[in-house]
């Protein structure tokens, strides 16, 4: 080939894609920038015009979370421009409220490890090579495509369990009662015991649990993956694409979400017994700085931590336990609750008061006290997946959504976009043996949720979201983009006597811009 004959085809392949106009438009834009690095302009500049980067690989390994137990670590790389990188990773807890209920420890974590396993397998068979080749913004498509073959993973699994229980044959032995039949007493029951007994309703059966299916972490931990390592390519903090994601653009501004502040624990571990909470929890007044808050917090619960102690060291234990040996039915719970609160005006929020089974008393409690409280459902509620099926939740101001499991970041959008469409106030939450990954914040930042429930103010993997909370509020301060969480909004569950009658006056228990929130113990 000769020489000529080479100029001219390396032109018209230039020309041919407009090489020539763009260096000159380059040129002339850089020229009248004066920068130092002309260079680095020149990358910069001709980077915005290359291929847009394409997932190479996706990978799943074993990771630990904060209580040393496995867990799932998705990685993505990308083809970016000329070479093969590392992008993002991203870790995801199996929330352990989807484990096996009713199994020893040891059944549990080998479940715990098997699912772990068979999600990795997933990722590296079939997810990791159907999502080679596509752009890491297309998180809807992506989203969808994890979607599509957990559907396909749960047929099968529900196949399986079918075909083991037409197989199963049951031992022989005597007929025990039902699990949901009380055993008859041997003790004979007083007439008025006896009258009571047949007055009182009893109340619904446990409803079956959903088995969880092995193997789907990995839809969430994937999803998260790739929307983390799209927001990295375009140099984006997470939050801010988050944010692009749902309202199509970035906002103009955006709000923090009103931490639940975890302030004492009631369960085994804690010293003493308290048979009505399970946890005690305290709730920022809107517009209070993030910093501020957490001080606050961390304040009381050094001052509620000494008292313990205190009680502790002089054996009065004791001291801790409400009402031992005394049960309760869900409607005399729901009067027990209603009067708490009509005592208490600081008390805005109930988690998991009932069980998800006592629907009507969800309702009840609602129309009694839900226009001045937040009545919150964490346990009792659904799995995201199940949320935007239209399950038959409890009737509350709330669920809390989490990231888990096959829910998707696309699923979780869809699902705070339904409550916000239904007036009601959004809250994500992490599960309780969570790893070190703070993208929950981010999530909760860019969807703008109204509340975010992170547990308290201990262990490196909780105090690292909280830390990442001050963090986000520092830059958008810093931009001129932090908005305002407005005041307290309570949604409309039916009418309530005494939500015309609140106090006008701040109680001692908000004095200091807090409020409180009460978990039950279930």
């Amino acid at each position: 080939m000769s020489r000529g004959h080479l100029q001219r085809t390396a032109a018209d392949y230039y020309r041919s894609r407009h090489v020539p106009e763009r260096l000159e438009e380059a040129l002339n834009v850089i020229y009248h920038r004066g920068p130092e690095d002309v260079y680095g302009q020149l990358a910069d500049y001709f980077a915005d015009l290359s291929a847009p980067p394409l997932i190479s690989g996706v990978r799943g390994r074993k990771v630990l979370d904060g209580g040393g137990k496995v867990t799932l670590e998705a990685e993505v790389a990308c083809r970016v421009r000329t070479a093969d990188k590392r992008v993002c990773v991203a870790a995801v807890s199996i929330d352990p409220a989807t484990l096996l209920t009713g199994e020893t420890t040891d059944d549990a974590d080998r479940w715990r490890l098997e699912s772990v396993e068979t999600a990795i397998r997933w990722i590296q068979d079939c997810i990791g090579p159907a999502l080679k080749g596509m752009e890491p913004s297309k998180q809807t498509n992506i989203d969808q495509l994890l979607s599509e073959y957990f559907k396909v993973k749960k047929q099968e699994d529900e196949q399986r369990r079918e075909a083991e229980s037409d197989t199963a044959v049951s031992p022989p032995g005597p007929i025990l009662p039902a699990a949901s039949s009380p055993i008859p007493s041997k003790k004979k029951a007083s007439a008025k015991g006896k009258k009571a007994a047949a007055s009182e309703k009893p109340p619904p059966p446990a409803e079956p649990e959903e088995p969880a299916i092995r193997g789907a972490l990995a839809m969430a931990a994937v999803s998260l993956a790739v929307v983390k390592s799209s927001a990295a390519l375009r140099d984006l903090p997470l939050y801010s694409y988050i944010a692009a994601l749902k309202q199509q653009q970035p906002p103009p501004e955006l709000a923090i979400p009103t931490p639940l502040i975890s302030l004492l624990s009631c369960a085994k571990s804690s010293p003493g017994k308290l048979k009505l909470m399970k946890e005690i929890m305290v709730i920022p007044q809107p517009g209070t700085a993030m910093a501020k808050s957490l001080d606050l917090a961390s304040s009381l619960q050094t001052q509620i931590q000494k008292q313990v102690e205190m009680q502790s060291k002089s054996g009065n234990k004791g001291r801790y336990e409400v009402v031992s040996g005394t049960w309760k039915s869900p409607d005399e719970m729901v009067d027990l609750y209603v009067d708490l609160i009509n005592r208490h005006a600081a008390i805005v929020a109930l988690l998991d008061p009932l069980r998800k089974e006592d629907r009507q008393q969800w309702e009840s409690l609602g129309n009694s006290v839900g226009s001045r409280c937040y009545l919150m459902a964490d346990v009792a509620s659904k799995s995201v997946s199940e949320l935007l099926q239209g399950s038959n939740a409890p009737d509350c101001s709330s669920p809390i959504l989490k990231l888990t499991n096959e829910t998707t970041v696309s699923d979780l959008l869809t699902a705070v976009r339904m409550i916000e469409e239904e007036k009601r106030p959004t809250v994500v939450g992490c599960t309780s043996e969570e790893c070190s990954e703070d993208s929950i914040v981010d999530l909760a930042v860019g969807l703008g949720v109204r509340f975010i429930k992170l547990g308290g103010l201990l262990r490196g993997e909780r105090t690292a979201k909280y830390n990442r909370l001050i963090a986000i509020e520092e830059d958008l301060t810093h931009s001129g983009t932090l908005g305002r969480q407005k005041e307290f909004e309570f949604p409309t569950f039916g009418t309530d006597p005494e939500s015309l009658s609140c106090p006008e006056e701040s109680s001692e228990e908000d004095k200091d811009g807090l409020k409180v929130s009460l978990l039950p113990l279930a």
